[in-house]
């Protein structure tokens, strides 16, 4: 073994020593299987290769791995031949159709050989794990599913960036166009107050002169039955002329609001509705109501207003009932009648109740209307007693 080790010590770059088989040497030491080929490959300036398979991790380089299946059937197939009496002949099975070439990834590294210089079809054990190498196709899969979730991911933040710019820009305009409405309805009020101070100031003023005026007429006229007569039409339709403008002034501005407050105004407005619809129009005020804000006073008192003209001009009803209350820190009131009413497919939405709900929205309150055919219909209005602004 001595003289071996030293001769492998010393072999040429074109030189490989092929280890066949070695159990005992001239001086009679006995190696087990893998004791021979560590002590050669650990001398030896060249790679070890040898015919035993099982010499493979012990520091040969690549070996033959014999199949035995595929030589049992060759000589299977012999031994029948002759046992049938066919000739006798000499079997020749190449080597590499039954065993193939066996590497170890350690030694191809420890001498630089490449796998791609070895033989087709060789198998190379010992290899350090490598994520690539055994799980590529996992590897490509995973990253496949990791980029689709990341680009997905990207979308969604994108498209919640996106609509997180949305919102905020509708909300802004979401407001200012409150802002508008409030500004508008502010506006719509002034107008009222200027044009119902017009008419009472002014022309109700020039009106009720032109009637006295009218009544000095007939006065003059004398005995002249005719004349007195139609000076007598003419007075009677500027005094109607003279109450319907009063009337009108009234609607477009409630002086008796400011006055005399909500409860006496609704109550007003009852009274009217009642003389001249002929039906029943009561107030029902509960025990804890107390005085409100002005801007809440005016929107009641509107919703009121066009509730119960809607009353006169399509219910058909014969009670109405408006109700007031206070609870909580809500302010809650009812109009409710007992008239022809309208399925809630068929629900009214006409400017004067759009208006209204702008009103009530701005004021941070809520606007319903309840009805089925034939059993009536009921307007409810709650607002927060902290309001500060104008509406």
């Amino acid at each position: 073994m001595n003289a071996i080790l030293q001769q492998v010590a010393e072999l040429r770059d074109d030189t490989i020593p092929i280890l066949m088989g070695f159990q005992v040497d001239a001086d009679g030491r006995t190696f087990q299987a893998d004791q021979a080929v560590k002590l050669i490959a650990g001398a030896t300036t060249r790679p070890v290769f040898s015919i035993n398979p099982s010499d493979m991790g012990s520091g040969a380089t690549g070996a033959l791995l014999f199949g035995t299946r595929m030589l049992g059937r060759e000589l299977a197939a012999a031994a029948l031949a002759r046992l049938a009496n066919g000739p006798s002949q000499t079997i020749t099975i190449p080597a590499q159709r039954h065993a193939s070439a066996v590497f170890d990834a350690r030694q191809l590294a420890r001498w630089e050989v490449a796998e791609r210089q070895l033989p087709a079809g060789s198998t190379v054990l010992f290899r350090q794990p490598s994520l690539w190498r055994d799980y590529q196709r996992t590897v490509i899969a995973t990253v496949a599913v990791l980029t689709s979730q990341t680009l997905l991911i990207a979308g969604i933040l994108v498209q919640r960036r996106h609509r997180a710019r949305a919102q905020s820009a509708l909300g802004e305009s979401y407001a200012q166009l409150r802002d508008l409405t409030g500004r508008l309805i502010n506006a719509q009020e002034e107008e009222r107050a200027r044009i119902a101070r017009n008419l009472h100031d002014d022309i109700g003023q020039r009106v009720a002169s032109f009637s006295i005026a009218l009544s000095g007429a007939k006065r003059m006229a004398g005995s002249s039955d005719p004349l007195r007569s139609e000076l007598g039409s003419l007075q009677e339709a500027a005094t109607s002329l003279s109450t319907d403008l009063r009337d009108l002034s009234h609607d477009l501005h409630p002086g008796i609001l400011e006055h005399v407050g909500l409860v006496e105004a609704l109550r007003s407005r009852c009274d009217e509705l009642a003389h001249v619809a002929k039906l029943a129009c009561r107030l029902d005020v509960s025990d804890r109501w107390c005085d409100v804000p002005d801007p809440i006073a005016l929107c009641l008192y509107r919703v009121a207003q066009e509730a119960l003209r809607n009353v006169e001009r399509h219910a058909d009803a014969r009670n109405v009932t408006v109700s007031l209350d206070q609870r909580n820190g809500l302010v809650a009131m009812q109009v409710a009648d007992d008239g022809r009413g309208f399925t809630a497919g068929r629900k009214p939405q006409g400017l004067g109740l759009l208006s209204l709900n702008e009103r009530v929205s701005l004021l941070g309150g809520d606007l319903k209307v309840k009805s089925h055919a034939g059993t009536g219909t009921t307007l409810s209005v709650t607002l927060p007693m902290g309001v500060s602004h104008a509406a």
